[in-house]
């Protein structure tokens, strides 16, 4: 993450608190921005876009509103403008960067020396001299994960050929709507808006879980900044008789932090349901 938003700029040669501020507040303004954006699909450029519609429509008579929110119904839920709070999303963004703080100091020695300002490092902010150690430091450990990543997949092809029906395991980045216990099968529901996909199901024939850190957040589609339980990675694995899924998972809170956890589940068959 921090190699893809790096942009050599004169102000990582310098400690300046004046700059810094500035640069965290324009950093902050594009963030709230680009949320605003993501959570209303497109539909307006922006905060300030948004709040001057959101005055517009207020003036308006009720045959005009009307009107308004058929030219605009990406910023209304039930007939009502969609709620959008800028604070907390400025709440997320200090999360977000003081994320980037902690991963920042675990880099090698060698780079932080080179760093005049970690925290305007932070924001994306580099000399040529540290964007190229940073690239070439992300690109080994980049090899060292495909690496491990490629044993685990071909682990899990290979377990897959053994299943009743062919399923499908690349399973990251989306979301766990509810885990649920019924007629001695577990399911999985999974949202695949991300991927543009039909929402599915993973089933797991007489499922047993074995284990389970944490619960599953209840994910709030049309609230900003909803808790959800994401999917890192998945893992197919064979136990005698029986297959066990594993999941590394993280539950992100409304403001945006996080906890990395594990679920496990066997059972005799694995199979997916896509929900029309």
């Amino acid at each position: 993450m921090i190699e893809i938003e790096m942009r050599v700029h004169k102000s990582a040669e310098i400690v300046d608190e004046q700059e810094f501020k500035r640069l965290y507040d324009k950093k902050q303004k594009q963030f709230v921005d680009r949320e605003l954006r993501y959570f209303i699909g497109g539909g307006c450029d922006g905060l300030a876009d948004f709040e001057k519609r959101l005055v517009r429509y207020a003036a308006l008579s009720d045959a005009e509103k009307t009107i308004f929110q058929k030219k605009n119904r990406r910023l209304f839920s039930r007939k009502r403008p969609i709620k959008f709070d800028k604070e907390f999303a400025k709440k997320r963004f200090e999360t977000e960067y003081n994320k980037r703080m902690t991963i920042a100091e675990e880099l090698p020695q060698e780079i932080l020396n080179e760093i005049s300002d970690l925290r305007v490092f932070c924001l994306g902010y580099v000399t040529p001299t540290v964007r190229d150690k940073v690239c070439r430091y992300c690109q080994q450990k980049s090899r060292e994960v495909r690496s491990q990543f490629k044993v685990a997949l071909k682990q899990t092809k290979e377990v897959r050929e053994t299943l009743k029906t062919w399923s499908n395991f690349c399973y990251w980045n989306r979301i766990i709507l509810a885990i649920r216990e019924e007629k001695k099968c577990i399911y999985l529901d999974m949202d695949n808006e991300i991927y543009f996909e039909e929402n599915t199901t993973l089933v797991i024939s007489n499922g047993k879980i074995l284990e389970q850190e944490e619960q599953v957040y209840p994910y709030k589609k049309n609230v900003y900044a909803s808790p959800y339980t994401g999917i890192i990675e998945t893992e197919l694995h064979r136990a005698g008789e029986l297959y066990e899924v594993h999941f590394l998972l993280r539950n992100v809170d409304s403001t945006g932090n996080e906890k990395i956890w594990y679920l496990t589940i066997a059972g005799t068959n694995v199979e997916v349901e896509t929900k029309k």
